[in-house]
């Protein structure tokens, strides 16, 4: 019993103190998880970062290409608090962009009125997922994940072909506003 006892605290012990393997997401049962990065909230002014209890996740109606339905979902887990679908008649726009020597970003954007948001993962030696949000050219929130993937996001945007246009719920289309990049 005595080794039974230690062999039980020991295995606890091993995984209390375990980093988390998965990043949350808000993907629903039968659905694909593009992307999920859990957020921070950047400070315009000082740059700080502050953790806010958000995801954002890009979620599709199957493992790859060509997807019927892309949904952008961001909020808390079980909060939702915006969700938008891409359909054919309603789109994504999806480009790949590159930052410096070996670093780029991939890059799903929308509109939603006036607003339109950028949700961009880094890609070659930029790591991590950002999420930003414009109105006319000014940024109302920049939102970034930290940079390790399993953890603080997952990223399964491999399956995009960011270079021709393979579901009829993406049209290649670079951004309107710079980013900095991750």
């Amino acid at each position: 019993m005595k080794k039974f006892s230690m062999a039980l605290v020991f295995a606890s012990a091993a995984i209390l103190s375990s980093p988390a393997l998965a990043t949350s997401s808000h993907c629903k049962s039968g659905e694909f998880d593009l992307l999920s990065a859990e957020l921070s909230s950047k400070n315009q002014k000082s740059g700080a970062l502050k953790n806010n209890g958000k995801v954002v996740s890009l979620c599709a109606d199957r493992a790859k290409e060509p997807f019927s339905s892309v949904a952008y979902r961001f909020g808390k887990i079980c909060a939702v608090e915006l969700e938008k679908l891409a359909t054919p008649q309603n789109v994504f726009f999806i480009s790949n962009e590159m930052t410096g020597p070996r670093m780029g970003q991939n890059i799903v954007h929308f509109n939603s009125g006036d607003i339109t948001y950028y949700v961009v993962e880094g890609t070659g030696m930029a790591r991590g997922v950002g999420l930003y949000v414009f109105r006319s050219g000014k940024i109302l929130a920049e939102m970034l994940s930290d940079m390790e993937e399993g953890r603080d996001f997952t990223s399964n945007l491999g399956e995009v072909d960011f270079e021709k246009v393979k579901s009829q719920v993406f049209k290649i289309k670079k951004t309107k506003y710079p980013l900095l990049g991750l």
